[in-house]
């Protein structure tokens, strides 16, 4: 790599890898069955889809892509972008070292995918391209006036898109956990108790706690406390007894008024809270797509 190219791509680069840095703490961390669901799923894809994924299930272009709480870019932009950076790679004169950077994460996450382990982070696994797309810029910034040009405009454009993108979730109508989150404001006390069954415990948690409207969470099954923001029934199931444990644990707070239950229609554990609210002489407060108060 060229002297010019040297310094700015090994700033850029680390630049991109401290700013993955946050994540890596709670990769490290995850409870193993939080992605063990990951690869029998991923087992399962034909040949040709598993070939394709790792492209194909980030966003903007994954099916879930319009759940997200960011807008994205038009497609003409990202097209532009994306012809943009094409330029820059292919003026950027560093003897292909920046095209394996930009093929290391590409071909690592599929690698690691194809041999079983839970790798593919859907809606995450970008995040490895942030250091080899800084990589490019800087480098190619340095291959004329064309080059310059063309890396200024997409860190502006890039700039101006995320901003937008932050006004537009600003002023997005409240999603559905603020939509909960506002019914156990409204119905539970600021030390009230809420037992959530599914994987609304994270989201609640966050939402109540940003304006101190402190709440104890309970999971059921309390298996399921090991990963608050996410939950499988198929894997982590109540233990015997635990309903009932549970029931002789908040009959004094449901006596108070200050218990509210958290249930997602549709999961295994759906029943049990359903008769638990029932036997508590509790009723549905507020429902919204994917729970009920």
């Amino acid at each position: 790599m060229a002297g010019a190219q040297r310094w700015p791509t090994l700033l850029a680069g680390a630049g991109g890898v401290a700013a993955h840095l946050p994540w890596l703490p709670i990769a490290a961390t995850q409870f193993p069955a939080a992605t063990g669901w990951m690869v029998p799923a991923w087992h399962a894809l034909p040949l040709s889809e598993r070939l394709l994924a790792p492209f194909r299930l980030l966003p903007p272009v994954a099916p879930f892509g319009a759940q997200l709480d960011l807008a994205t870019a038009p497609v003409a932009l990202q097209l532009a972008a994306a012809v943009g950076c094409l330029h820059l790679l292919v003026r950027s004169r560093a003897d292909g070292q920046l095209f394996l950077l930009w093929l290391l994460p590409a071909t690592g996450l599929t690698a690691l995918a194809f041999v079983g382990a839970s790798a593919l982070y859907m809606g995450r696994g970008e995040a490895l391209f942030l250091a080899p797309a800084l990589a490019i810029l800087a480098a190619a910034a340095s291959a004329g006036r064309a080059s310059k040009v063309i890396a200024a405009s997409l860190v502006v454009g890039g700039l101006l898109v995320s901003g937008a993108s932050l006004r537009s979730w600003a002023d997005r109508p409240a999603n559905p956990e603020e939509q909960l989150t506002n019914a156990l404001r409204q119905h539970l006390p600021r030390d009230g108790t809420v037992i959530v069954g599914g994987y609304w415990r994270l989201g609640l948690d966050y939402q109540l706690h940003r304006d101190e409207a402190r709440c104890t969470f309970i999971n059921y099954p309390a298996a399921a406390a090991h990963h608050p923001g996410w939950y499988d029934d198929s894997s982590v199931w109540p233990q015997p007894g635990e309903l009932e444990r549970l029931r002789t644990q908040v009959g004094p707070t449901a006596n108070s008024g200050a218990l509210a239950i958290m249930v997602s229609p549709g999961l295994a554990t759906t029943p049990d809270l359903e008769r638990l609210a029932r036997s508590l002489g509790l009723r549905p407060a507020f429902d919204a797509p994917g729970g009920v108060v």
